[in-house]
C-alpha cells in the first residue's frame, strides 16, 4: 500500500516539477478615456488559481501590417519601456500605452499620432501577447 501512494505521488509531483518554466501573462486591453491601458497577471496556481502581477522586464508595442492578406507584425518597435538595469523585472498590475511605469525607462517614445493596430508585447519571467488599436 505504501510503494502504490509513493507511486502516485511521484506520478502527480514529476510533470509538475518538471514543467518550470512561468506561467504566460495575461494581457486584458482596455479604454479609460483618452488612455488605453492593459492589466496584467499571471496565474502561477497548480490546482487553484493564484493570480498575481507579473514580473516584468520589458513592455513593447510593434506595428501590425498587412502581408498576403495576413496581419504579421514587425520587428520594430513604436514604444518600448524597460526595467531599470539595477534589477532582472519588477512586478507591474498596469501599464498606459505610451506612458513610462515607475520603475522603468523608456527606449522608445510613441510618435504623436501613432493611431493604428499594434501588438503588445510583455516579456519578463513568462510573455505574454495582444492586439490592440489607438485612435
Amino acid at each position: 500500500m505504501k510503494r502504490s501512494i509513493l507511486f502516485l505521488v511521484a506520478g502527480i509531483a514529476a510533470p509538475l516539477l518538471a514543467s518550470c518554466s512561468p506561467p504566460m501573462i495575461e494581457i486584458i486591453i482596455y479604454e479609460d478615456g483618452s488612455q488605453t491601458r492593459a492589466d496584467l497577471s499571471q496565474d502561477w496556481g497548480v490546482v487553484f488559481s493564484d493570480k498575481r502581477a507579473p514580473c516584468v522586464e520589458s513592455v513593447t508595442l510593434y506595428p501590425v501590417g498587412k502581408f498576403s492578406g495576413r496581419a504579421a507584425w514587425s520587428g520594430k518597435a513604436v514604444w518600448e519601456v524597460r526595467v531599470d538595469k539595477s534589477v532582472w523585472c519588477k512586478d507591474l498590475g498596469t501599464v498606459v500605452v505610451g506612458q513610462t511605469p515607475r520603475g522603468f525607462k523608456e527606449v522608445t517614445a510613441l510618435p504623436p499620432g501613432s493611431a493604428g493596430e499594434y501588438k503588445l508585447v510583455i516579456r519578463g519571467a513568462g510573455v505574454g501577447e495582444a492586439s490592440l488599436g489607438l485612435d
